[in-house]
């Protein structure tokens, strides 16, 4: 029978001295054996196991998890799957009751049953396997009758080879997918390791191979333990050392070459905030895969600054530490630290980051990212996308200035730091957000252009504008949008907020024209003439409720100078400068549509057509706080 075999190497505990912290770590290169076969029921007529599942030699080249993961394809999987299209693999844990043919005499021959613990082991480290590709791990019964496709035991082989485990790939010869693991690392010794070891066997058992192994294989500054489970490598290019932890789930390159085989899974699908405070995020390295949602890594309350990067495939430094042990010969060791312990597998988009109470630095990705600093001083980079940096406290309390091609944010009140941004498209605050792309869109149309869409706020809403609505419609005006398909825009709007606008769907013309007097000519009863006019207008179909408000804005201004009307055009033009300071100088945007309604309102209506100072007062931002381009 051709038995496709790779040796893996556990070797026996080695105690070394530790130069650098004085200390004896525990020695044990990685695994040693391995190869493929198959199994599951056993055929009564035959005394054997005959397959349950079927496997397939599958191509390591050519492959969608990119050249680095097919280093880690041996060319088998299983292929048995559902009717939803997830692959089944069954899996039992050996007994001295089991059956087993004569090719797994080697190895059944000194078995010893896997204990309680190390079962509950095994079904974790499955279940770190099924949260990142498409497969259903079924327990089954191992007895005379049947056993699963991968089938776990303790054996003395392993260690008369020379090694701490042994494997087989896929295949459909009875031993194929069976694990074994030595029989000296059942001794609590080895409770440090044993369960990345169980993992690594698995991941033999369900068709990964070593980096180093024949065919494609991984360069030596990839083949780390911190990429794949299936490294030897603590530290690149030597074997020979060991870690202070070992991961319990699959790395990141092992999530890629699962995923080419079996397909991704959904996992945390929903918006997931990871709070990497948590002790699974400190013991070890950890591989994240996130499947769908709005995500955030949330670093609020780690204890010491960090790193985060958004990136599909990046590492971050989350305040975690794994120390690795080399050999360097004449028994000493060099010792060296990992720091950036937590990965981001491909594929993956996490759009938010919080940082902590000391100096961060934040990565955004092509998404719309969140970074929120928090206290420290940090650099939050948004990268791609609108990205906002977030703030913990009003507006007020915070000083934003550019300062050179960033944006630097000084908390001056409650020690949030200051902050430099680069990349981000807006700052929010607990009572306003800035706009900082705004000054572009609004340099990207003529002035008239400009103001003719903060006189539409005037207009129908006697508001200023918000610097996040107005950035929208000049971009808008900027495609070849007119002024009247703004305005008609701008009436549908009014509709959603009635309640506030005093806008209704079934108000008559003369309604309408009554609101617009007041908006625009602060008139609260129109002249009889002027309101037949205009009604007269909507009417007959000459102006539509957009277009009008155009128009009567346009006659408002011919009155300038006039002696007895120019305070109307003064009034407009007053409310123009207080709203351009608003939402282009200073970019500011209410959270919330209710609020830029309301207070955009109040502003306006503190505007008369001598002053404007008031109006600035409410605003409630000081320039010389407030400084984002022009």
């Amino acid at each position: 029978m051709q038995l496709f075999t790779h040796l893996d190497s556990h070797v026996a505990t080695v105690n070394a001295v530790d130069t650098a912290q004085g200390s004896a770590p525990v020695f044990a290169c990685n695994c040693l054996a391995c190869g493929a076969g198959g199994n599951t029921v056993l055929d009564a007529g035959q005394g054997g196991f005959t397959p349950g599942a079927t496997a397939y030699p599958v191509s390591s080249t050519g492959n969608a998890a990119g050249a680095d993961a097919a280093a880690l394809l041996s060319g088998m999987q299983w292929t048995g799957r559902d009717a939803s299209g997830k692959t089944v693999i069954t899996y039992s844990f050996s007994t001295a009751a089991s059956s087993f043919d004569g090719d797994s005499a080697q190895f059944s021959s000194s078995l010893l049953a896997f204990s309680a613990a190390d079962q509950a082991t095994t079904r974790a480290m499955l279940g770190t396997i099924s949260a990142v590709c498409n497969v259903t791990f079924v327990e089954v019964a191992d007895n005379g009758a049947q056993a699963g496709q991968i089938r776990y035991a303790y054996s003395q082989g392993p260690n008369d080879m020379g090694f701490a485990g042994y494997a087989f790939f896929p295949s459909t010869d009875a031993i194929g997918g069976d694990v074994w693991i030595g029989k000296n690392q059942a001794s609590s010794q080895w409770d440090y390791y044993r369960a990345d070891l169980i993992l690594h066997e698995t991941l033999h058992a369900i068709g990964l191979k070593h980096p180093f192994d024949g065919g494609v294989t991984l360069g030596a500054q990839n083949d780390i333990i911190a990429n794949t489970v299936m490294s030897y490598s603590p530290v690149a290019g030597t074997k020979s050392g060991s870690l202070s932890a070992y991961p319990t789930e699959p790395m990141a390159l092992d999530v890629q070459a699962l995923q080419n085989l079996y397909g991704a899974a959904s996992n945390n699908a929903g918006d997931t905030a990871y709070n990497l405070a948590d002790a699974s995020f400190r013991s070890s390295f950890r591989a994240l895969w996130d499947s769908a949602g709005i995500d955030t890594l949330d670093a609020s309350r780690v204890g010491s600054s960090v790193l985060l990067d958004l990136h599909a495939g990046a590492r971050s430094d989350i305040g975690a530490q794994v120390k690795s042990y080399a050999y360097a010969g004449n028994n000493t060791w060099d010792t060296s630290v990992y720091t950036s312990t937590l990965a981001l597998t491909n594929g993956t988009q996490i759009e938010n980051a919080v940082g902590t109470a000391y100096a961060d630095t934040l990565l955004g990705n092509s998404l719309d990212n969140m970074l929120i600093g928090a206290g420290g001083d940090d650099w939050l980079d948004g990268g791609a996308g609108t990205d906002t940096a977030g703030y913990n406290g009003s507006i007020a309390n915070f000083k934003i200035e550019k300062v050179g091609n960033n944006i630097q944010v000084t908390d001056r009140q409650s020690g949030q730091g200051t902050d430099v941004l680069s990349n981000v498209e807006k700052v929010r605050f607990q009572d306003l957000s800035v706009d900082l792309t705004v000054q572009d869109a609004a340099a990207a149309v003529s002035g008239a252009r400009l103001k003719a869409v903060v006189e539409l706020y005037v207009g129908f809403f006697n508001r200023v504008p918000d610097a996040e609505g107005l950035n929208y419609w000049l971009g808008q005006m900027n495609q070849g949008m007119t002024t009247a398909k703004v305005a008609d825009a701008f009436y549908q709007a009014a509709l959603q907020f009635s309640n506030l606008t005093g806008y209704s769907s079934n108000m008559t013309n003369e309604d309408f024209v009554k609101v617009i007097y007041k908006n625009v000519l602060g008139r609260t009863d129109p002249d009889a003439e002027g309101l037949a006019y205009w009604s007269k207008s909507l009417a007959d179909g000459s102006e539509s409720r957009g277009s009008l408000l155009e128009s009567i804005l346009n006659s408002a201004h011919s009155f300038e100078g006039n002696a007895t009307y120019g305070w109307v055009a003064d009034l407009l033009d007053n409310k123009y400068e207080v709203g351009k300071v608003f939402a282009v100088d200073m970019g500011l945007t209410y959270n919330t549509s209710e609020q830029s309604i309301t207070k955009g309102m109040q502003i306006a209506a503190a505007v008369t057509a001598t002053d404007t100072h008031a109006a600035l007062e409410l605003i409630g931002v000081a320039t010389h706080d407030l400084s984002i381009g022009f």
